[in-house]
């Protein structure tokens, strides 16, 4: 699954997430109308691969605050959430790709499987 770990963390790098206005990160680095999902990177540092056996992986984001306590919010980026000013803000599914991918990645695996196995 080092595949799908990588994917995950390209796909929150990636400047591609649609967002509505320019915004000032807390890093002070302005994030225009399409961005990556950063910001201070905890997000990205709370992934965390739990190999649960040979057949079996389950990935978890939490995030964490400024000073890297967990603070549970990857699920609002990942799905968007309403504030409670009353905006939507939008989601920036960055799991999907890698579930796109998934099919052609076990067809790959399998290929390889049987050619090595006659």
């Amino acid at each position: 699954m080092d595949w799908a770990e990588n994917d995950f963390r390209e796909e929150i790098q990636a400047v591609k997430w649609g967002w509505p206005g320019a915004t000032i990160r807390k890093s002070g680095e302005e994030a225009g109308t399409t961005r990556n999902i950063v910001d201070l990177g905890g997000l990205l540092a709370s992934q965390k691969r739990e190999n649960m056996g040979e057949e079996k992986t389950v990935f978890v984001w939490t995030g964490a605050d400024e000073k890297g306590a967990e603070k549970a919010y990857a699920l609002e980026v990942h799905d968007g959430y309403s504030s409670k000013a009353g905006g939507r803000l939008p989601a920036r599914p960055f799991t999907d790709h890698a579930i796109q991918q998934l099919p052609d990645i076990v067809d790959r695996l399998l290929t390889r499987e049987a050619r090595a196995n006659g």
